[in-house]
């Protein structure tokens, strides 16, 4: 059998065969540069905490890659990175937690403009706050230090306000929310020997408050007493004579209050209460 003919025939067809098989080998590496640079950012509450995360994988680490992070509108110098490598990964805990914020990432790849990439990034307060006011009612403000409890949701803590001139306030701060939380009167100074004890009432009802990142909390403590009131007798009495009708008048003089009173002689007993 004459072989010439298909000898060439075989040869092309290995050289082809070898050529697919080449071409397939190379595929999945061309795939892989083509599905990187992976690029992320986010800026979240954590914890209660406004936290910055950039992540950027897959990156072509034989040329020079840049990250540039702007906070709040103020370049980021010390967590900017002008030469990173394959990756790059930043976690940034901003303060205060109460506030909002913002951040800018943008990234700049090495080997083409088609991977760079800007990241316009808000957040909004992660944590509240709340008031506590001291009001009094029946007496004028008594002063010295009253202590309180706030007990919330995962948090809890102490508060004092000491009374000297007003306005009687205190603000707690830090607080994760949305929350609830409870305001309770722990310790005050005692009232005036002439008044009654406190009756301490709440507004809100139970001195619970709700607790948002747009609004704080509020709670009035309000510390009632009562001036407590005596009597006197006063007795009309004669020495040496009997008894002269008509109408006797006095004053009366005490801390803090004064009156007049009468009796009117006519018939026994002569007194007045």
């Amino acid at each position: 059998m004459d072989t010439s003919v298909q000898r060439p025939k075989r040869a092309r067809i290995l050289t082809l065969a070898g050529a697919v098989a080449l071409f397939a080998m190379l595929l999945p590496a061309a795939a892989g540069v083509a599905l990187g640079h992976t690029p992320s950012a986010s800026l979240t509450c954590v914890n209660s905490a406004p936290t910055l995360h950039v992540g950027l994988t897959n990156y072509n680490g034989s040329y020079t890659n840049k990250v540039t992070i702007t906070i709040d509108g103020v370049l980021d110098s010390t967590d900017s990175n002008a030469n990173f490598g394959g990756a790059y990964s930043l976690t940034k805990t901003l303060s205060p937690a109460t506030a909002p914020h913002t951040a800018v990432v943008v990234v700049v790849a090495g080997d083409d403009a088609k991977y760079d990439g800007t990241f316009n990034l808000s957040v909004p307060p992660c944590q509240g706050s709340l008031t506590i006011t001291k009001a009094f009612s029946g007496i004028a403000p008594v002063a010295g230090t009253y202590n309180f409890s706030v007990v919330c949701s995962g948090f809890s803590t102490t508060a004092s306000i000491t009374v000297g001139s007003a306005p009687y306030t205190t603000t707690v701060s830090g607080i994760p929310a949305p929350n609830s939380c409870t305001v309770a009167e722990t310790s005050a100074p005692t009232p005036p020997t002439t008044y009654s004890a406190w009756v301490t009432t709440y507004s809100p009802s139970g001195g619970v408050t709700a607790v948002t990142t747009t609004t704080p909390g509020a709670v009035t403590v309000t510390n009632t007493t009562s001036q407590q009131h005596g009597s006197l007798t006063i007795t009309k009495a004669f020495a040496g004579i009997a008894p002269v009708a008509g109408t006797y008048n006095f004053s009366v003089s005490c801390t803090g209050f004064s009156t007049t009173a009468s009796i009117t002689v006519g018939s026994a007993p002569y007194t007045t209460t």
